[in-house]
């Protein structure tokens, strides 16, 4: 809204209500979460490079992120106009990721999503790994068959040396249940 007061917090939530057989629904979901990193990205592209950013994602809101923040990288590297550079903004970015929806991998050295870590200052891992939805995940992707992150973690030093990692499971909180 132009000529509203700058917003100070933007829930960015789509429908996640299963949809038919677990399966077929996770690999619908899985799908859309790529496309939904778009939008998400076109938003984050507007903020102020001075604000100060956290995001918090849910399941595949982790795997939502990746994908807007490699495109923010994309989107930088290309000198696109349309959105505000992400690599060396001044405003810190802190993401939390529970019960992270995305292959276990995604920001290793290999990783699909290593350019994003660049883009980050913070990352906080709160995972399950008795989760029975994240147990799954692997079935998801067929071509690669890797765990969830937010069901067996990473390894910090995949993470560039001046971003702050931390990594909690909460399993014995939690129990075998996705939802909070």
């Amino acid at each position: 809204c132009p000529a509203g007061p700058t917003p100070r917090l933007v829930i960015f939530s789509w429908p996640s209500e299963q949809q038919g057989i677990l399966l077929k629904d996770g690999r619908a979901k899985f799908a859309r979460a790529h496309a939904e990193g778009h939008y998400l990205a076109w938003l984050l592209g507007r903020i102020d490079p001075e604000r100060p950013v956290a995001i918090i994602g849910y399941s595949f809101g982790a795997l939502i992120t990746l994908e807007a923040l490699d495109d923010l990288v994309a989107a930088g590297r290309a000198g696109r106009t349309d959105i505000q550079p992400w690599e060396g903004r001044p405003g810190r970015t802190h993401l939390v990721f529970i019960a992270a929806a995305v292959r276990c991998d995604a920001l290793a050295p290999c990783g699909p999503y290593r350019d994003a870590a660049s883009l980050m200052d913070r990352l906080t891992l709160v995972n399950n790994s008795r989760d029975d939805a994240l147990r799954f995940f692997p079935l998801l992707d067929r071509g690669v068959g890797a765990e969830a992150l937010g069901y067996s973690g990473m390894a910090g030093r995949w993470l560039p040396a001046d971003v702050e990692y931390t990594a909690t499971d909460g399993a014995a909180i939690i129990g075998k249940h996705h939802g909070l």
